[in-house]
């Protein structure tokens, strides 16, 4: 069985943003995305998932702030609509 990845709330804010894409043309996706990895970003930050152990004002070394960087690419790649079917 596959593991999910998601948490509940983040399945379920996916289902919804999945809603939105599918109601919108071709020619809405580029104004979809910058919106959606903002409010994704909101309200679950990266760095809090990857340094839970930091507060969140606590400066980042150059290692860390490039694993962000690395994770954040990667979180934005994730097949949409294969990760919430």
């Amino acid at each position: 069985m596959r593991r999910e990845w998601t948490t509940p709330e983040q399945k379920k804010f996916l289902q919804d943003e999945l809603v939105r894409y599918s109601s919108m043309s071709a020619k809405e996706y580029a104004r979809f995305w910058p919106d959606f990895f903002r409010q994704w970003a909101q309200r679950w930050p990266e760095r809090a998932v990857m340094f839970p152990e930091l507060l969140s004002d606590a400066p980042l070394t150059s290692q860390q702030h490039s694993d962000l960087a690395g994770a954040v690419t990667k979180r934005q790649q994730v097949s949409y609509v294969n990760d919430i079917t």
